[in-house]
């Protein structure tokens, strides 16, 4: 299993906080403001150019509080876009409608993750069965796909809640548009506020138990700023076959080879930095695959990759990360993964974006590991 070449400088992707406050409850949500309040535009442009002094980023992704609330969050996505950064929103999509999706995509928006499960407080979902709010994601997936928008998934799930796993697992597997699933595993963040009290961390036995069986490994991972070689994101990588019809017709568990890290060093050498969002058509992942198992992944990959090209199917990436939350040692320091992928700014220094509204203490965010 490869750990992501992520560090320093190097980290291509980072968040953007551009508000408090949500139209939306959700259990255990690291944004304990309920009031709403925005960063003004010139406050967010700072923000930005701070980031990239920071990062060589290729991504961004702007979350909150709610993005979609913010007045200027096209104005927003325009600015980034214009910079030449790959654009994706976290949004719960209750503001996300085909006029809302069409100013996006003219802003250059790449990605949106959804965040849309049972139990959330939201005007939109008034039953709470996993049905239901399948059926919703599913429809704002669509809107988002008819607009040239990627659609991707978050969910917040307990590291036990192996029947949530498997659902969520099975809707990324038979959908046609969603290619990304996030799965933030459930943190209580009010206990790490007190730097005197010591937390466990997650126990992900289960959560790969469960993945497994569902057609995902994992195949690549972040490691922990104190344990570099304890995951604290899984990186889960399949790839499915899909016959001219629509109907499934096969499925690739992907492991990494010599041609992912030559393809990563070769990225990073010609464009400066590394790769966090890779674009994929069906050719593109066909030609991978031949390559994947030629060099160390697996060797069956090869002719599933064949079969796709003689017959004419299309082949399509399912991507999952899973991010293990972060724990507070009995010295007060917490652990989070190296080099956070998902920090933003807070008093001029990158800090994981989960912990920004729960710590603010010296002790725990220093970043010696000793």
């Amino acid at each position: 299993m490869m750990r992501m070449p992520w560090k320093g400088e190097f980290v291509p992707h980072a968040a953007l906080d551009i508000l408090r406050g949500c139209n939306c409850v959700c259990s255990y949500c690291y944004n304990t403001s309920r009031a709403v309040v925005f960063k003004p535009f010139d406050d967010v442009c700072k923000e930005l150019d701070a980031l990239l002094r920071l990062r060589r980023l290729q991504t961004i992704s702007i979350s909150g509080g709610e993005p979609l609330m913010h007045p200027e969050i096209c104005r927003i996505v325009a600015e980034i876009h214009r910079r030449g950064i790959c654009v994706a929103v976290l949004s719960n999509g209750i503001l996300l409608t085909e006029e809302m999706a069409e100013r996006l995509q003219h802003a250059g928006c790449d990605l949106m993750l959804l965040h849309i499960q049972q139990n959330q407080g939201r005007s939109d979902l008034p039953h709470p069965a996993e049905a239901h709010a399948e059926a919703l994601r599913a429809a704002k997936g669509a809107v988002l796909k008819r607009y040239g928008i990627i659609p991707a998934f978050v969910m917040t799930l307990e590291a036990d809640d192996g029947r949530g796993f498997q659902e969520a697992a099975r809707f990324l597997a038979r959908s046609a548009d969603f290619e990304f699933l996030l799965v933030t595993v459930a943190r209580d963040f009010r206990a790490l506020s007190n730097p005197d009290t010591v937390t466990q961390d997650v126990d992900d036995t289960q959560i790969l138990e469960v993945l497994g069986k569902n057609g995902f490994q994992p195949y690549s991972f972040v490691g922990g700023r104190l344990d570099k070689n304890r995951p604290r994101w899984h990186i889960f990588h399949s790839v499915s076959r899909v016959n001219r019809g629509g109907r499934r017709t096969g499925w690739q568990v992907l492991r990494t080879s010599a041609i992912e890290r030559i393809f990563l060093a070769l990225n990073r050498w010609i464009k400066g930095h590394s790769v966090f969002l890779a674009k994929s058509s069906s050719a593109k992942i066909k030609l991978r695959l031949l390559l994947n198992a030629l060099t160390g992944g697996h060797l069956s990959a090869f002719p599933f990759a064949l079969r796709a090209i003689l017959l004419g199917e299309q082949l399509q990436d399912k991507h999952i990360i899973v991010q293990l939350p972060p724990f507070r040692l009995p010295d007060g320091r917490l652990e989070w993964c190296d080099d956070c992928p998902d920090a933003t700014l807070k008093g001029g220094t990158l800090q994981p974006l989960c912990l920004g509204d729960a710590v603010s203490d010296e002790r725990s965010m220093r970043e010696d590991s000793t």
